[in-house]
């Protein structure tokens, strides 16, 4: 048997979704691995990631169902049938025992209930909307992101959600439909906070632009051209003052 159950969010109660039968249910599990080449005694494992379980179930239920499917219990009432009982060939030749037998029978038979009859459980009409109670349930479990738990006959698979959902109708399917479902495991993480590690640098302060790289070298430059002309002019006015010839295009 094939169960769905999951919790409400908002009541806290837990929902479960049962197929009348289940035709198709496959257990999917994807191995990915890298298409590069793997460097020699490298740790296999760092080029092969498991991909998230995935079951897909295709189930059919119907407004007529067989009355020992579950759920279906409360369209149906405990009613008195008779039962066909032979009755016992009486004695050729009364006893003084069997006399008796027969007296006390009687008298059981005055109080109590006819021991023909026995209480069934018998259906009280046909189950109606029950394909569209399905869907509604399904896809509100789906809408609400509810973690849901698959129990099969093969694994038990929790934190999963119904990735898709489809009811393909055709005129074969009479008053019930097909339910198509996928279901995928999540993996579920819990969040932690850490202190971070005190920087290097402060963060948040502006930095000074001192330009492009070749804007730096010719500024440099004119810096050392005017250092050499003040050197050059410094000793031309050393030159006059010690009367020594001094070339016309360096005068002032």
């Amino acid at each position: 048997m094939l169960i769905l159950s999951w919790t409400d969010k908002k009541s806290g109660e837990t929902l479960a979704a049962r197929f009348d039968v289940v035709t198709t249910e496959t257990h999917e599990s994807v191995m990915t691995i890298t298409s590069h080449p793997v460097e020699e005694g490298a740790n296999i494992t760092d080029h092969a990631r498991p991909e998230n379980q995935r079951i897909t179930i295709e189930g059919y239920v119907s407004n007529k169902p067989l009355w020992s499917n579950p759920g279906v219990e409360k369209f149906a009432e405990f009613r008195p049938i008779e039962l066909a009982i032979p009755k016992q060939p009486s004695p050729l030749a009364p006893t003084p025992g069997g006399l008796t037998r027969a007296a006390v029978g009687f008298v059981e038979g005055l109080l109590k209930k006819p021991q023909n009859q026995a209480m069934v459980l018998a259906p009280t009409g046909d189950v109606p909307a029950r394909a569209r109670e399905m869907w509604e349930l399904l896809y509100a479990a789906q809408q609400a992101r509810a973690l849901v738990t698959v129990s099969t006959a093969l694994a038990d698979l929790e934190n999963c959600l119904i990735e898709r959902l489809s009811v393909p109708r055709t005129t074969e399917d009479g008053n019930g439909a097909s339910f198509q479902v996928d279901v995928l495991q999540v993996r579920i993480v819990k969040s932690a906070t850490v202190e971070a590690p005190v920087s290097a640098e402060k963060r948040g302060e502006g930095l000074t632009n001192s330009g492009s790289k070749a804007a730096q070298n010719a500024k440099n430059d004119d810096k050392k051209k005017n250092e050499l002309k003040s050197i050059i002019v410094q000793g031309v006015d050393a030159g006059d003052d010690l009367g020594l010839p001094v070339p016309g295009f360096l005068k002032k």
